[in-house]
């Protein structure tokens, strides 16, 4: 009699719980579709090895950079020969070739580093894919560099393998390029000796904050379009020089998003001399055709 009931307990604890087991079964089977289509969706939005066209962050990638996963969230940068990476920590600039990270960081789940399509002749874009979460995505450091990726605070891709020289254009829009703070180029001393070399080569002085006689003049240095003070000494470089008056130049985007604004570049003629503006860019920041106006 006992073992009577104690099967007819289990046979209807079976029915009762079937619906249950069988319910379960579908969400998990539904979660496994989801995470699949998740995946699929990332190796669709994988970045390629090479990178063309290629924007992070408001940085243009060089052409040719080759990108390797570490893992869906994290990749590595190979910058082509010639190319260097500035970066910042603690009010610290530093200029070094080689590899740069980037991660995408979430509590949740995905976040993966992808690549979104421009269109419109707009370059494509790295970001992070969607999370359960915030999402988060910055530059970190390699492992080997020993430095707390937490206090990078800018970074900037310059090209060395471009001489300095001087924009001959006059009374003409200047072109401006990506987006860039021009000031760190007075304070690596590797590069701040390319352009006192230059300045010396081309008898230009850069101006001491005091002569009232200073033209302005374009530069391009490292790929970058800048635009600085030099005292007026008839140098034969000064021809192309802009007499500005003391009014700042404006800043025009004529395709892209917001951006292109203006930013005085500064320089310390001495150390515990306060700093004196020597120059002018235009950041570029989304906008894609970015000029700087000096009035006649």
């Amino acid at each position: 009699m006992l073992k009577k009931i104690q099967v007819r307990w289990v046979i209807l604890y079976t029915l009762i719980t079937l619906p249950f087991i069988l319910i379960n079964c579908n969400q998990n089977s539904n979660i496994c579709a989801e995470c699949e289509e998740d995946f699929e969706s990332f190796e669709q939005q994988k970045l390629p090895s090479k990178l063309s066209n290629v924007q992070l962050a408001e940085l243009v990638i060089p052409e040719g950079t080759e990108a390797t996963y570490l893992n869906p969230n994290e990749v590595s940068f190979s910058l082509p020969d010639g190319y260097y990476v500035v970066t910042k920590h603690d009010e610290n600039y530093v200029l070094k070739s080689g590899e740069m990270r980037y991660q995408c960081t979430c509590t949740g789940s995905g976040c993966n580093v992808v690549l979104f399509p421009g269109g419109d002749s707009q370059p494509d874009q790295v970001g992070c894919s969607a999370c359960t979460s915030a999402c988060t995505g910055k530059w970190v450091e390699p492992e080997k560099n020993k430095v707390d990726s937490s206090s990078i605070e800018y970074v900037d891709i310059i090209n060395m393998n471009l001489d300095i020289s001087i924009i001959e254009t006059l009374n003409k829009p200047i072109p401006c390029g990506e987006k860039f703070d021009a000031n760190w180029l007075f304070i690596i001393k590797d590069l701040n000796k390319k352009l006192n070399d230059f300045f010396a080569k081309n008898n230009l002085e850069i101006w001491d904050g005091v002569s009232e006689n200073y033209a302005s003049l374009p530069i391009q240095a490292f790929g970058k379009s800048i635009v600085l003070r030099f005292n007026d000494n008839n140098s034969e470089a000064l021809k192309n020089a802009y007499s500005e008056l003391n009014i700042l130049p404006t800043c025009n985007c004529d395709s892209g998003n917001e951006g292109c604004e203006y930013q005085a570049i500064t320089h310390k003629p001495c150390n515990i001399c306060p700093p004196i503006t020597i120059g002018h860019q235009c950041n570029s920041g989304a906008c894609i055709s970015c000029s700087m106006i000096i009035p006649e």
